[in-house]
């Protein structure tokens, strides 16, 4: 990835029962048995908002801003401000 912005994203996750899973911003899975390595270079991932609420389970968020599976190398890039949350019993 290269010369991107992934920016003031929102997302949402609710469950009355059983578990409720958020990510937001950039995820990244290799199924595979040898996952290849991921660079991401002169990139911005800011602001970004996960949560994830259950009422009767558990809250899970993969992230805030990045989640992944696999190695990274980050050249030049900023990744601040992303904000991940969970209510349990909400």
């Amino acid at each position: 990835m290269r010369r991107s912005r992934t920016t003031d994203n929102r997302s949402r996750s609710s469950a009355r029962a059983g578990e409720a899973g958020a990510t937001n911003g950039i995820a990244v899975y290799d199924f595979s048995d040898n996952p290849r390595q991921v660079t991401i270079a002169d990139t911005v991932i800011s602001n970004n908002r996960s949560i994830a609420i259950s009422k009767h389970g558990s809250a899970v968020v993969y992230g805030g801003g990045m989640y992944t599976k696999v190695p990274v190398v980050q050249h030049r890039s900023v990744i601040q401000g992303n904000q991940p949350d969970t209510c349990f019993g909400c």
